[in-house]
């Protein structure tokens, strides 16, 4: 194929347009946009001003600014003027597009509708609370409650002050902010419970003397140890026939400890047949 025969089918079958990225931020800028055209620092102002940094994320000066770029490039915003007001830097105003209106609108009935699959921080770390002691995740805990107390007031005392001047409309996500709030506070309250009636199941630093352990190949390291009593598999017998896929979610069980406790099943001949 030439060059010219190349470019004539490049030409006759352009590459896609790839899809605006949707974002909380994008999505944010996009709906007050579709209020009035605005410069970028009035939009970070705006957004604080009416509280929505509580769920969306300004902290940094210059998202906005890249956000707004992002969406000039992708064709959802366009510039509608640039000044220079005297003695300060020249300052362009945005408008959203007929697209950005449309995008705005279909971003907003996705994440309406379909929940998302996000990673917060603190799901993660109840995830490895063995790294710690319990001593350790008590203490955290504790603070945590104390914490989602303030927290929980501060949303009431927002809610309190909204309503006498907002209509429910506008109040909506600090609403599920605190329903939220209240939910998390009501369950670390009882794992908090849970942890110092003992209820949690959590083990007991083993040692090489510690009945029940002496079997348990000390190649698995620590980790694996305490992971595998607090499973209820403190001895090789018990470990006999249990499928590897179900140890390897306990944490502390790694691929190391997999494969000396596999050694060590089958040198007691307990492996699989």
């Amino acid at each position: 194929m030439t060059i010219h025969e190349m470019t004539r089918v490049a030409t006759h079958y352009p590459r896609p347009v790839p899809t605006p990225r949707r974002s909380v931020l994008a999505m944010a800028v996009l709906s007050m946009l579709d209020e009035e055209p605005m410069h970028a620092y009035r939009l970070q102002q705006l957004i604080k001003e009416r509280h929505k940094d509580d769920v969306v994320n300004v902290t940094q000066r210059n998202s906005v600014y890249q956000t707004v770029q992002r969406l000039v490039r992708d064709g959802l915003v366009a510039i509608e003027s640039t000044s220079r007001p005297s003695n300060r830097p020249e300052r362009t105003t945005y408008r959203v597009t007929p697209e950005g209106r449309a995008t705005l609108r279909e971003w907003l009935r996705t994440m309406l509708s379909t929940p998302a699959q996000e990673y917060p921080e603190f799901p993660a770390a109840l995830a490895f609370l063995p790294s710690l002691s319990p001593d350790e995740v008590l203490e955290a805990l504790a603070t945590r409650v104390t914490r989602l107390g303030e927290r929980l007031a501060a949303l009431d005392a927002d809610l309190a002050q909204g309503m006498t001047f907002l209509p429910r409309l506008f109040l909506v996500e600090t609403e599920l902010q605190r329903a939220l709030a209240a939910t998390e506070l009501a369950y670390v309250r009882g794992l908090v419970d849970d942890l110092r009636a003992g209820r949690l199941g959590w083990p007991a630093p083993p040692t090489d003397e510690a009945p029940g352990l002496a079997d348990l190949p000390p190649g698995i390291g620590a980790p694996a140890r305490r992971a595998l009593q607090a499973a209820g598999y403190p001895t090789l017998q018990l470990l006999a026939g249990v499928d590897e896929a179900r140890l390897a979610r306990l944490h502390g069980v790694g691929p190391k400890a997999l494969r000396v406790l596999r050694a060590a099943l089958a040198e007691r001949g307990l492996g699989p047949g």
